[in-house]
């Protein structure tokens, strides 16, 4: 009897699959686009100084200063290892190879490639969280599964800064103003991106001070089209708001986490800020001897299918290593914002 499983569903038919699928591209996928490197690690700039460095004046006749070129941090950095997996159970294999009808041989087929489907997006937004705790912070903290790591990106402790937005005499936009000079008169370079929560956000929408200085009304209602179109015309960073969620196994259940913490405010140039490195798997090198497997078609994100005999079990797995580099991380602001009034003394 034909084994349906291996015809049907194999490493070859999921990578084939997984090319077909359309995804949804990010904010990360537009800041820290995606690219591939055929390594383990790779070489992060840290840090980054637009400013001029001037020339001196000289006598008539004498010799040019000697110029020399900015220092800059690199760190080679080992490539994060992401993989997850899922398991189709002894009952499911007997009913994908003695299915009773199409109809139910399509169903369980149906729900295996989108295991597959579900094991990359479940990699990939784990390297989206990467993109934006970098963003959010300077930094990436690892402490899972046997893996601990902090990759610092190098940015100026000054540039670390707070505010409390719910004071009743708190000015985003000086703060906003006052940090985008910072960052230009550090490293020569003009911040025109804001990046924050809605909560955050709606504290500077509902600021007098800002209200203020958009209407000349303090009860006036600001929109976000009415506090950019002011921000622009200020020659002030423009804002936007991330929001996405996802889940993380805890104990036998999940917990909820943001991509962005809601307090967290970055303000940043224009342009990509880096981008999210991708490397070699194991798993691609061991395609590479499987003739019926198409390794060009592996992608970033490798998806394999393998069988374990006991208990009987079939398995997909996708997997990646990866990284998001840094390189203009001294040329953000990574603030943290505050929602709450001081107690009065």
């Amino acid at each position: 009897m034909p084994n349906l499983i291996e015809n049907l569903y194999n490493t070859n038919t999921v990578l084939d699959y997984i090319q077909t699928v359309e995804r949804d591209y990010t904010l990360g996928d537009t800041l820290f686009p995606e690219t591939k490197i055929d390594d383990i690690e790779a070489e992060m700039i840290l840090g980054g100084n637009n400013l001029p460095v001037i020339a001196s004046v000289h006598a008539w006749d004498s010799e040019s200063e000697i110029g020399d070129r900015d220092a800059f941090d690199v760190v080679k950095m080992e490539l994060a290892l992401v993989k997850r997996k899922i398991r189709l159970a002894e009952k499911d294999i007997v009913r994908l190879q003695t299915p009773r009808s199409n109809a139910e041989l399509n169903r369980v087929l149906a729900n295996l490639y989108n295991d597959a489907e579900n094991m990359v997006e479940s990699v990939r937004a784990r390297f989206e969280a990467m993109r934006f705790e970098a963003l959010a912070t300077g930094k990436l903290n690892f402490e899972e599964n046997g893996y601990k790591a902090v990759l610092d990106y190098g940015a100026s402790a000054d540039h670390r800064v707070t505010a409390n937005w719910a004071e009743a005499d708190a000015d985003p936009i000086a703060d906003l103003k006052t940090w985008q000079s910072l960052i230009a008169s550090d490293t020569g370079v003009r911040p025109t991106r804001v990046l924050t929560s809605e909560r955050v956000a709606g504290l500077i929408e509902d600021n007098p001070n800002v209200r203020m200085a958009i209407f000349g009304n303090a009860n006036q209602v600001v929109t976000r089209e009415d506090l950019n179109t002011f921000l622009t015309r200020k020659g002030l960073p423009t804002i936007a708001t991330e929001d996405r969620t996802y889940r993380v196994r805890s104990g036998k259940g999940y917990e909820t986490k943001r991509l962005f913490p809601e307090n967290a405010l970055s303000v940043f140039p224009s342009g990509e800020l880096g981008e999210l490195v991708y490397g070699l798997t194991a798993e691609e090198l061991e395609l590479t001897t499987d003739p019926s497997v198409t390794v060009e078609f592996t992608g970033n994100i490798v998806t394999t299918v393998y069988k374990t005999a006991d208990p009987v079990a079939r398995w997909t797995k996708a997997t990646a290593v990866g990284l998001p580099s840094f390189p203009v991380a001294n040329q953000v602001i990574f603030a943290t914002i505050s929602f709450e009034e001081t107690p009065g003394i």
